[in-house]
């Protein structure tokens, strides 16, 4: 932050307060933090999770590999490397899991998509019904108008169609002299 003071007396108050909120200025701590949705966060870590799990089965798999060309032993290797059958066995056992947990959360999302759209397609036909909604086509047989903005919320939010016959738009004149 840059405070920018005056030296002369006149302007004593002035600098005074500049001087008073750029001390509280400094005092000011900004904690970033990340605006993301707990479903995305979960999805994120699930798939964090997976590659990680992923890369230690390759890596296991790839030393298998190793010693099955060098030793026909393998059981030496697993206790060099530390790890046994059943700790690999509990880790593709937790690797399938969150495979499994990390579908079910995209599942859910495209759910969550497909009855959004069925709920928007719902309320649609409930206008329609009371004469509030219409659906525009290239075969439509009457004028109409329609707004169009820059703004694109605003955009074909507002719709008249036209009677049949002749339609005045804006004031008629009438002389009243």
């Amino acid at each position: 932050m840059l405070a920018t003071i005056s030296p002369a007396n006149v302007n004593i108050d002035e600098t005074l307060a500049t001087l008073r909120y750029a001390c509280q200025a400094r005092t000011i701590v900004n904690r970033v933090k990340v605006n993301e949705s707990p479903h995305d966060k979960i999805i994120r870590e699930l798939r964090a999770e997976v590659d990680r799990l992923k890369s230690l089965r390759n890596e296991y798999e790839r030393q298998r590999r190793l010693s099955g060309n060098n030793n026909p032993t393998p059981r030496k290797i697993i206790i060099e490397t530390s790890v046994d059958d059943c700790e690999v066995e509990a880790l593709r056992q937790q690797l399938a899991d969150r495979e499994r947990e990390l579908e079910r959360a995209q599942k859910s999302w495209m759910q969550r998509v497909k009855e959004a759209e069925e709920q928007r397609k719902t309320e649609l036909r409930f206008l329609r019904r009371k004469g509030l909604a219409l659906e525009l086509s290239t075969d439509q047989k009457h004028a109409c108008l329609v707004n169009l903005t820059a703004d694109a919320i605003l955009s074909n939010t507002l719709f008249y169609i036209l009677p049949q016959g002749q339609v005045k738009i804006g004031r008629t004149r009438t002389s009243r002299y």
